[in-house]
């Protein structure tokens, strides 16, 4: 049975089994191809889908070995093996203990958030050219 038939003997929307017809419907339409012709679409698509799942079979691996590699990467990286280490270089734990007592040597008013300067107050804002809310 073509689809045209098979559209064309469904009763549509009345109770009286009458066909009701559009063009609206006629628009939806969409003609098949041959027999011969979607055999040799589907063929083309499985093939197209085996090349695809093969692809998909080298590159999981792949994608977890990435990973693998990215983690010892960080790894070494941390420990210090990455790169030739250079003997004159300060011990971590000694730079840090430098580096605590260099900030406990240092007056608390050298730490301290400078305050506003002059030009930045709110007065500042009496100069421009439209009313400003002042505080």
């Amino acid at each position: 049975m073509s689809s045209w038939t098979f559209i064309h003997g469904i009763p549509a929307g009345s109770p009286s089994g009458r066909i009701t017809w559009c063009a609206s419907a006629e628009a939806r339409l969409a003609p098949l191809p041959p027999l011969v012709e979607q055999e040799r679409i589907l063929a083309e698509v499985e093939r197209l889908l085996s090349i695809s799942d093969s692809a998909n079979s080298i590159v999981q691996p792949s994608i977890a070995r990435a990973a693998s590699l990215r983690q010892s990467i960080l790894k070494w990286a941390f420990e210090g093996r990455l790169v030739d280490q250079d003997p004159t270089d300060e011990r971590a734990s000694r730079l840090l203990e430098r580096i605590r007592a260099e900030r406990e040597s240092t007056d608390d008013e050298s730490r301290r958030i400078p305050r506003r300067t002059k030009a930045s107050s709110p007065k500042a804002c009496r100069r421009l050219p439209w009313p400003w809310p002042l505080r």
